[in-house]
């Protein structure tokens, strides 16, 4: 799960490992861990054996799924997809974050 943090927080295109930004030539690394995080989010069971994103709980579960499906289609969109758009993605811009920053800064200044 840190990982996964790392991939959909990445914040710099000099960083290391899960933290870099997602480009061509790092997609070797990146992309198959997020098929396997994929795959094994999808199929955890609770205690009842029934799987945990068609449970009553499931909103974490099927919010990581939806996050991992979304870089994927961001990356293959805007990266692979020729014309490219963008020669790498920081997954961290697409934090509703920046928003909440901004409209907190806003109500400091009394706007």
């Amino acid at each position: 799960m840190d990982h996964l943090f790392s991939i959909l927080d990445s914040r710099s295109l000099f960083s290391k490992g899960y933290k870099s930004a997602l480009t061509k030539e790092k997609k070797h690394t990146w992309k198959p861990f997020l098929t396997e995080a994929y795959e094994y989010i999808y199929s955890i069971r609770n205690a009842s054996g029934k799987l945990v994103h068609e449970t009553r709980r499931k909103t974490g579960f099927v919010g990581f799924l939806v996050a991992i499906k979304s870089t994927r289609a961001l990356f293959k969109d805007l990266v692979e997809d020729e014309p490219a758009s963008m020669r790498y993605l920081l997954m961290y811009k697409f934090s509703h974050d920046h928003l909440e920053l901004f409209l907190v800064r806003l109500a400091q200044l009394g706007v």
